[in-house]
C-alpha cells in the first residue's frame, strides 16, 4: 500500500546509529523541498561519470584519507540511499508529498541489515547540497508510475522518447531547437511537432550551499520548458488541452496495471511530531488525519493517471548499458565486510509462517545485497501472476545530459535490465573485494572508473562491464546454484515479513517449494536473456567484449591534456546555436576533464566574454549538462575581437607562473565554430593573431566550419589537423570524438619563466621548477619546449624521472610527435632518471636555426609492480613522472641583438605564414 506523506522541513541531522530508518531522513527530504535542486530539468546528470566525480570529491576530503573503498561505499549507501521514494510534483511550500513504494522499501530493508555502515561518518562539507541530492538520486531505486504533465501532453516541455535503447555510438540529441534572445519576450513557441512551449517563470532564491535551505519560502515552479533548455529528439506525443483530462486515461486504474499497483493507492497524511516522514513498520495510514480533503483528492486523481512509460529512478548511464548504481556500491560494501544471518534472526514477527527448517536457512550479504534480492522480489511479485519476470530496458532523455530514464513499457518486472546489470556488476565486485580491498591504493572512484572502461580493473582486466555477461555465465565466477539458493532465501524473508503482492501458498505446500518454483522461472528468464545476447552478438544495450583486456600493438593513444576555449558562433539561427551547444557538451565528455586533466570553457563570438570559464567545474558530466543549459542567444560574430580578448585572458592566466614556479601546463587551444565566411575580418584577424604568436607562440588555433575551409588556411599551423569540416557530419555533436582526437596530438607546454636569470643563484632557481605529470595506461602525451625558453643555452639538460610505473621518453627537433625511430630512452626501474643533452640547441647565435624541442612520454612495456598510490593518482595503473632541466637560458652577452634578430625573423616568418593562400 502506498502512503502519501508530508514532510515538515528541519535542519539536516545525522543518524546516531544506523538501524533501519522508519522515516526518510531530514537531510534527504531537503532534496525534494528545495525547488531549484529538485527541478527534474535542472538536476545534475545521472551518469557513471558524475558518480565517479562526486565520489572523488569525497575521497579528497581529509576525513576520508585513510578509508578503504569498502568503508567509502558503505558510508555512501547509508547516507544517501533510500529505495522506494516517489516524489509527487507541485507540492505546496514547506511540504514534500512523497509516495512510498513499499515493495522497494521492503526489499531494501532486508539489504540494509546486511550492509554495515554509518551515515554519520560522512563528511558533510565534502559536497554541496546539489551534489548530495544528486548522489541520493543516483543511488536510490524506484519506478515512478505517476503520469506527469509532460507525459500526458499537457505541457510542451517534455521528456521525449528516443528511437531505441541507448547504446555506444547511438546517442540521442536535440532535433529541433527553440528559444533565442529575440524570443524572450514571447509567451510561447510552437515546436515542429505542434507542441506549445510556454516559458517558465523562474523565481530564483538565494541558497546556503551547505544546508540547502532557501532564504525565501520555497515555491512551486512550473515544469515547463525554458528557452535555454535543450530539446531532445522525440517521438511526438499526442497533445491535449491543458485543462482537460485525456480521454484515454480512465478515472480508475486500468485493468492491465499490475494487481498490487491497483491496491497501492495514496492514503492519508502521516505527519510525525518531529516533522520528518514517518515510514513505520506497517506503513499504515495515520489514525488522525486532519488534512485538507480537496487537496488530497486532487492528488489522488493525479496519482490515478499511470504513465505509459514509467520513470526508472536510481539508475545511471554508462557506455556499457544503464546500471542501477545502488546495488553496485552495496556489493562493494558487502564484499568488504561480508555478513550472514539466519532467517530466524531476520524474521522476528512473521506475518506468514515458515517451517523450522526454512528458518535455519542462511542469507549471505554479497548475494542478497546485489542480485539475489531483485530475483527474489520479481519472483514473488511478478512470476506468480504470469507477468514478465525480467526486463524491460528503457531510454534516456539525452545521453549528453542524462537526467531521466523511461522504461520501454508500462508493465515491467521487478528485475529490469538496469537492475540486472547493476546486480551482476555489484556481485562480481563483491566476490573480488577480498583481493581488491586489501590494496591501499585501490579507491572506490578508481574501481568504478576502471570497471566501466574498456581496459577493466588494473591487474584483473577480465572484470569490466562489457564482459559482465560472460562472467555471469562462468560458473567458476558466479555459482548459479548458490545464486538460486540465496534468491530463494531472500524471497522467504520477504514473504514471511508480509511483502505486499506476495502469492498465496497452496494448502499442503511448503512455501519454500512453491516459491522455489517461481525462482526457477525467473532464473530461466535470465538465462534466456543472457544466452540470446551472447549467442547472437547482440549489442543493443552495449558493445560486448569477452575475457581480459588485451593491450593493442602499435603506438599508444594520444592523450595530451588541453585547456580549450570553445567559441560559439552566435551570428546564426537558434537551431545552429543549440547544435553548437550539443557539440560543446559532447566535447566536454570526450576530453579527459577532471582534476589534473583537461579543462574547457565556452565564450561568446561577439567579444570573447565567457559564458562559462575554465574553472567552472572539473566534473565533465556536470560541465556537459551546464553547457546544454547555457542561455546563448543570437548576436554578432567578431572573430578578431574575440581572439584579442582571449589573448589578454591567456596572458593574465600566465602572469603568475613565475611566482608560482610553473614548469609546464596544458596545451592552450582555441576552437572557433564558424557557420559562414569570415573574409570581411581577414586583415584584422591576421593582425591580432600575429600579436598573439609573438607573445605566446604555443597557443593552438582550430576552426570547425560550415564555410569554405580554404579561407581559414592562413590562420592555422596545420591545415589537415586544425580545420574540421562540419559538413562531413550528420549532426554537430558527432564531430566531438574527432576534435578531441586531434587536440590530443598537439603538444602541451613546458616552460621556464626565469630563463633570463644569469645571477649566481640561477642554478638554484632553475632547480625549483619541476613539472609533475600523470600518464594513463596505454596512452601517450606530447610536449613542446619552445626556443623562447632556451635560445641562448650552451649546454641544455632535460631530465625525466619515473616515480610510479615506468615510462619511455622520446625527443625530436623535427617531429611534433616523436616515437619509435627517434631518440628514445626508457626507465628500467622506479626512480631512474632519463637525461637528454643538447649542445647549443640554437646554434652559434643564429636565431633562425632555433627549433622547438618535441617530447613524448608513454608507459613502458615493463610492469614495475608499483601501483600509483598517491592521493593525486586517479587509478593505480597511472604513471607518475617529473620533468626538470638545467642550463636553460634565453639571455647572453648579445642578448639584445639576438632577441631583436629573433623577433624580426619571427615576424617575417609569421607574416609569410599569415599571407599564404
Amino acid at each position: 500500500m502506498k502512503i502519501l506523506l508530508v514532510i515538515t522541513i528541519f535542519a539536516a541531522t545525522a543518524w546516531a546509529s544506523d538501524p533501519w530508518p522508519t522515516r526518510i531522513p531530514d537531510n534527504l527530504a531537503l532534496c525534494y523541498v528545495n525547488k531549484t535542486i529538485s527541478d527534474r530539468y535542472r538536476r545534475m546528470p545521472n551518469s557513471m561519470e558524475n558518480l565517479v566525480a562526486l565520489i572523488r570529491k569525497v575521497e579528497a576530503h581529509p576525513d576520508t584519507a585513510l578509508w578503504t573503498m569498502g568503508k567509502m561505499a558503505s558510508t555512501l549507501i547509508h547516507r544517501f540511499r533510500y529505495d522506494g521514494i516517489i516524489d509527487i510534483p507541485d507540492a505546496g511550500p514547506d511540504v514534500v508529498p512523497v509516495v512510498n513504494e513499499r515493495a522497494e522499501s521492503d526489499k531494501y530493508r532486508l539489504q540494509w541489515r546486511l550492509v554495515p555502515g554509518s551515515a554519520s561518518d560522512f563528511p558533510e562539507s565534502s559536497l554541496t547540497m546539489e551534489e548530495k541530492c544528486s548522489m541520493h538520486w543516483m543511488l536510490s531505486y524506484t519506478v515512478n508510475h505517476t503520469a506527469r504533465a509532460d507525459t500526458r501532453g499537457t505541457v510542451g516541455r517534455s521528456l521525449t522518447d528516443t528511437d531505441s535503447e541507448e547504446s555506444e555510438g547511438h546517442e540521442h540529441h536535440h532535433g529541433e531547437h527553440h528559444g533565442t534572445e529575440e524570443d524572450k519576450d514571447k509567451d510561447s513557441h510552437e515546436t515542429s511537432d505542434g507542441d506549445v512551449v510556454d516559458h517558465e517563470n523562474e523565481n530564483p532564491t538565494e541558497e546556503n550551499p551547505e544546508s540547502g535551505e532557501n532564504k525565501e519560502t520555497p515555491v512551486v515552479e512550473s515544469a515547463e520548458r525554458t528557452e535555454d533548455d535543450p530539446v531532445e529528439e522525440s517521438v511526438p506525443e499526442e497533445v491535449v488541452e491543458t485543462d482537460e483530462v485525456p480521454e484515454e486515461i480512465p478515472e480508475e486504474i486500468p485493468e492491465d496495471v499490475p494487481e498490487e499497483m491497483a491496491e497501492e493507492q495514496p492514503e492519508e497524511v502521516a505527519d510525525t511530531d518531529s516533522g520528518a516522514v514517518d515510514l513505520s513498520e506497517d506503513y499504515g495510514p495515520s489514525e488522525d488525519d486532519n488534512s485538507d480533503g480537496d487537496f488530497w483528492s486532487r492528488k489522488r486523481r493525479e496519482a490515478d493517471a499511470i504513465a505509459a512509460q514509467p520513470l526508472e529512478v536510481g539508475v545511471v548511464h554508462t557506455k556499457y548499458g544503464t546500471v542501477a548504481a545502488g546495488p553496485v556500491l552495496a556489493g562493494i560494501a558487502a564484499g568488504s565486510e561480508p555478513q550472514s544471518a539466519l532467517l530466524k534472526d531476520l524474521i522476528k514477527e512473521p506475518a506468514m509462517e515458515l517451517s523450522d527448517s526454512s528458518m535455519e536457512r542462511v542469507v549471505e550479504s554479497i548475494w542478497v545485497a546485489t542480485l539475489a534480492a531483485d530475483i527474489a522480489q520479481t519472483s514473488l511479485l511478478r512470476t506468480p501472476k504470469k507477468m514478465e519476470s525480467f526486463g524491460p530496458g528503457g531510454q534516456w532523455n539525452c545521453t549528453l545530459c542524462p537526467r531521466e530514464y523511461k522504461l520501454n513499457t508500462r508493465e515491467h518486472s521487478m528485475l529490469t535490465n538496469a537492475e540486472f546489470y547493476g546486480g551482476v556488476d555489484g556481485l562480481l565486485m563483491a566476490k573480488r573485494m577480498a583481493t581488491w580491498d586489501t590494496s591501499s591504493y585501490m579507491k572506490l572512484s578508481a574501481v568504478l572508473e576502471m570497471y566501466y572502461s574498456e581496459t577493466g580493473i588494473h591487474g584483473d582486466t577480465k572484470y569490466r562491464a562489457c564482459n559482465r555477461l560472460y562472467n555471469y555465465r562462468d560458473d567458476e565466477i558466479i555459482d548459479q546454484a548458490m545464486l538460486k539458493e540465496q534468491s530463494l532465501n531472500a524471497a522467504l524473508v520477504m514473504y514471511s515479513r508480509g511483502i505486499d503482492g506476495a502469492p498465496t501458498v497452496l494448502p499442503g505446500v511448503k512455501p519454500a517449494d512453491q516459491i522455489g518454483q517461481y525462482i526457477n522461472t525467473t532464473m530461466n528468464a535470465i538465462y534466456t536473456f543472457v544466452d540470446g545476447y551472447l549467442s547472437t552478438s547482440n549489442n543493443v544495450d552495449f558493445t560486448q567484449c569477452k575475457g581480459a583486456y588485451t593491450q593493442p600493438t602499435g603506438e599508444p593513444t594520444p592523450a595530451t591534456y588541453t585547456d580549450l576555449t570553445f567559441v560559439v558562433d552566435q551570428n546564426t539561427d537558434a537551431v545552429s546555436i543549440y547544435s553548437q551547444k550539443d557539440l560543446a557538451s559532447a566535447l566536454a565528455l570526450a576530453l579527459d576533464i577532471q582534476l589534473g586533466g583537461s579543462r574547457m570553457e565556452v565564450v561568446s563570438s561577439k567579444d570573447g566574454t565567457p559564458f562559462m570559464d575554465l574553472n567552472a567545474t572539473r566534473n565533465r558530466a556536470e560541465l556537459a549538462c551546464s553547457i546544454s543549459n547555457l542561455p546563448i542567444g543570437n548576436s554578432e560574430r567578431r572573430v578578431a575581437d574575440t581572439l584579442d580578448r582571449t589573448r589578454s585572458r591567456i596572458l593574465t592566466e600566465r602572469s603568475s607562473e613565475k611566482a608560482n614556479k610553473i614548469a609546464g601546463a596544458n596545451k592552450r587551444s582555441i576552437l572557433f565554430f564558424v557557420t559562414s565566411s569570415i573574409s570581411a575580418e581577414k586583415d584584422k584577424i591576421k593582425s591580432v593573431l600575429l600579436k598573439m604568436l609573438q607573445e605566446m607562440p604555443d597557443v593552438h588555433i582550430m576552426f570547425a566550419t560550415l564555410a569554405n575551409p580554404e579561407e581559414l588556411r592562413p590562420f592555422v599551423a596545420n591545415f589537415d589537423r586544425d580545420i574540421i569540416r562540419m559538413n562531413l557530419f550528420t549532426k554537430y555533436h558527432e564531430a566531438a570524438p574527432e576534435i578531441a582526437k586531434r587536440l590530443a596530438t598537439v603538444g602541451a607546454r613546458l616552460s621556464y619563466p626565469e630563463c633570463k636569470d644569469i645571477s649566481t643563484s640561477s642554478n638554484t632557481t632553475e632547480a625549483k621548477y619541476v613539472y609533475t605529470g600523470f600518464l594513463n595506461a596505454h596512452t601517450v602525451q606530447y610536449f613542446r619546449l619552445g626556443p623562447e625558453n632556451f635560445y641562448s643555452s650552451k649546454e641544455l639538460y632535460l631530465r625525466f624521472k619515473s616515480l610510479y610505473g615506468l615510462a619511455r621518453y622520446c625527443v625530436s627537433t623535427t617531429k611534433e610527435r616523436p616515437g619509435t625511430g627517434d631518440n628514445c630512452k626508457s626507465a628500467l626501474k622506479a626512480g631512474d632518471t632519463i637525461e637528454f643533452k643538447f649542445n647549443q640547441p640554437c646554434g652559434k647565435m643564429v636565431p633562425n636555426q632555433c627549433t622547438n624541442i618535441y617530447i613524448s612520454v608513454a608507459p613502458a612495456s615493463i610492469d614495475d609492480n608499483m601501483p600509483c598510490s598517491e592521493k593525486e593518482c586517479h587509478t593505480p595503473d597511472q604513471v607518475k613522472f617529473t620533468f626538470t632541466h638545467s642550463g636553460m637560458r634565453c639571455n647572453g652577452a648579445v642578448a639584445g641583438a639576438v632577441l631583436s634578430h629573433l623577433t624580426l625573423v619571427l615576424v617575417a616568418l609569421m607574416t609569410w605564414f599569415l599571407n599564404r593562400k
